[in-house]
């Protein structure tokens, strides 16, 4: 029988509470701020928002909602053996391990690989099939509509089963925003959500709808078209001359979509260097909002960017305003009010606000490896990983109080109330308070996992030919 599996102490630091105890790491207070910023410069950079203003509205913690397990998709994969099944945010088992492999719950329903004959169906909340496991594979819902494959070919059904459109496509894209891309022959097609063609023109390469526009290259035939087309398939934004498309990109974010020009000098055409992308961002009427002169731009939220220029990162508002200079080796993206960053090559890792204001002094080290990624110090439900001067991870709050030790040989980011961690004997996940909720004996498969990643990203990313 699958049991509910807690426990407050290390199994490898007997005696040890698992319960961290608050810990205060080299924070500068606001005086001590201003002072660096007025005599080394590290943080002198013009403000578009007064001090005294949030300078950008922030996603803010509600532990109300993470201690009620935040809604039906909160649920949390589990193994016992072999087979997978899910537990809630307290550790309490919710649907028994009977599973070969199980994707997240997605508007109440994941997708779940029979031990049987590994054919996929899907299971609700507490365990219960509503769609038989019929499919070589599927993925999980969107908008109430699933791409699943049988054999080879691919199809969409909605939330009770029923064919939208039949297994007979190449490829399909997810649904975003009641559309979705199939592939005929070579070209992609538009459909709705009812599986009914939404136009007759055809596309060389598309990627999802954002704001209301989707972006693509080639235009019936015509390959060498890109820009934007709308949810009826025509094209409502154009590029040309002024800009180009970058198909790799996410499209509109808050209004605005990254554009970029070639840029070649003749020193470049003499040594035989490659023409260089100049970025810039157009609202959604296609006009030309900042100028084509940074070398990346990534939309961050409703009001900013952050940008890149002579190698140096920096963060403006979406009118182009400055609001942190290009000073910086490295800005993550803004999350819960606060971004990672680093100052010069080699230095260690802190974090800014909004304003450019030093926070949390550089306290941690990254390695460049695949767990090492930046993204993953992100704050989520007010905690951030860092790495201990052992190697081992924990965790900090948003004053940069240690709020759990670094006890971890692997850790991941919080999300509804919980983060897996791993060691080399065990895996499983602890809550914000450091307490292990749920765990497992042995090494957590990771081929596994990363394979189900993999195919998730495939199908979240770009959609080519093949």
């Amino acid at each position: 029988m699958f049991q509910k599996q807690s426990r407050s102490r290390h199994p490898l630091q007997k005696g040890t509470s698992r319960t961290a105890t608050s810990r205060r790491v080299k924070i500068i207070p606001k005086s001590a701020v201003i002072l660096v910023c007025s005599f080394f410069c590290y943080g002198c950079f013009e403000g578009v928002a007064s001090p005294e203003e949030p300078f950008c509205p922030e996603t803010t913690v509600n532990s109300s909602v993470i201690a009620a397990g935040a809604n039906k998709d909160s649920l949390f994969k589990v193994n016992e053996g072999e087979v997978w099944g899910f537990i809630d945010s307290n550790g309490n088992a919710i649907v028994e391990p009977r599973f070969k492999e199980v994707t997240d719950f997605s508007e109440g329903l994941a997708a779940v690989k029979s031990v049987w004959d590994g054919r996929w169906g899907y299971i609700d909340a507490s365990g219960s099939i509503v769609i038989e496991p019929v499919f070589n594979f599927a993925t999980p819902f969107s908008e109430g509509r699933a791409v699943v494959t049988v054999d080879g070919n691919q199809g969409l059904i909605d939330k009770s089963g029923e064919y939208v459109l039949p297994p007979t496509f190449k490829k399909i894209t997810k649904f975003s925003q009641e559309r979705a891309f199939v592939l005929v022959k070579d070209n992609w097609q538009l459909v709705d959500e009812s599986g009914r063609y939404v136009t007759q023109n055809s596309f060389k390469q598309v990627r999802g709808f954002r704001e209301g526009l989707a972006v693509f290259t080639g235009f019936n035939d015509d390959y060498d078209i890109q820009g934007y087309i709308d949810r009826e398939g025509s094209i409502s934004i154009l590029a040309g001359d002024d800009f180009s498309i970058d198909i790799e990109g996410i499209g509109f974010s808050y209004g605005r979509a990254p554009v970029y020009r070639l840029r070649t000098n003749l020193l470049s055409i003499l040594w035989g260097r490659p023409s260089r992308r100049v970025y810039g961002l157009i609202n959604n009427a296609g006009e030309l909002i900042i100028p084509l002169k940074y070398e990346l731009i990534d939309i961050d939220s409703p009001c900013r960017a952050i940008t890149i220029a002579n190698s140096q990162y920096g963060v403006i508002d979406l009118e182009g305003n400055v609001v942190v200079q290009n000073h910086y080796n490295y800005i993550g993206d803004f999350s819960e009010g606060l971004a990672l960053i680093q100052r010069n090559p080699g230095d260690k890792y802190g974090y800014i606000d909004g304003h450019g204001r030093l926070i949390i002094e550089p306290i941690q080290a990254i390695r460049a490896m695949p767990s090492e990624f930046s993204w993953s110090r992100n704050f989520h439900d007010g905690r951030a990983l860092f790495r201990g001067t052992e190697g081992r991870y924990g965790y900090i709050d948003k004053s940069g109080s240690i709020v759990i030790e670094p006890n971890f040989d692997k850790a991941y980011p919080f999300k509804n109330g919980l983060a897996r961690f791993e060691n080399v004997d065990e895996w499983g996940y602890i809550d914000l308070s450091g307490n292990i909720v749920w765990f497992s004996d042995g090494p957590i498969d990771e081929s596994r996992i990363l394979n189900r990643v993999s195919k998730m990203f495939i199908l979240s990313s770009v959609v080519r030919n093949s």
